[in-house]
């Protein structure tokens, strides 16, 4: 049976990916901190929900929704950003 956590997190992605139209994922592998901190600031310019999801989980909650065949796209460290527009 998941943890608790895990449950929550799950419920957290249900969320932001519930209605939205638009999903994109990007990679962050070697940003520093800095950097990493300063693309999230830029990103939530257009968009509140930019997170780094648990990929186990986004992936349950895309398949889900009918979103297979993510794994390429779902591989290393991983950004998620919603858009509406």
């Amino acid at each position: 049976m998941p943890g608790a956590d895990k449950v929550l997190m799950l419920e957290k992605i249900n969320e932001k990916v519930e209605g939205v139209p638009y999903i994109f994922f990007g990679k962050f592998k070697g940003l520093s901190g800095n950097d990493f901190a300063q693309m999230r600031r830029s990103l939530e310019k257009i968009s509140k929900n930019c997170f780094v999801p648990k990929k186990t989980i986004l992936k349950k909650v895309l398949a889900q929704k009918g979103v297979q065949k993510l794994d390429t796209v779902l591989d290393g460290s991983i950004v998620m950003v919603t858009a509406e527009k």
